[in-house]
């Protein structure tokens, strides 16, 4: 799987990626049609990866869709960490009661 970013014309960048095999042109073709949907899935996979706040706003995103994505997709794996370092303070001990 390789990824290139062309620029569109003068202030705005879309993101091209080229992807070998059907699996990888049928989600290609899927993100084209959903942004939104794609969004919420990568805010979910890949919340803690400051470079994809580079990629979406290098894509051309409208900040509406950028922040209905980011309320819809971060909630949950923040709440994942929450439970998952109560549960690792509170197995190692140091936890307050």
């Amino acid at each position: 799987m390789r990824g290139y970013v062309l620029g569109d014309w003068p202030g705005r960048w879309r993101c091209v990626t080229a992807h070998q095999g059907p699996v990888g042109h049928r989600s290609a073709a899927g993100a084209g049609r959903t942004p939104l949907k794609s969004m919420v899935l990568l805010r979910i996979l890949l919340q803690t990866v400051p470079a994809l706040d580079y990629a979406l706003a290098l894509s051309g995103v409208r900040f509406c869709d950028y922040l209905t994505a980011a309320v819809l997709g971060l909630p949950l794996p923040i709440a994942l960490y929450c439970l998952f370092f109560e549960y690792l303070a509170h197995a190692l001990g140091v936890a307050r009661h």
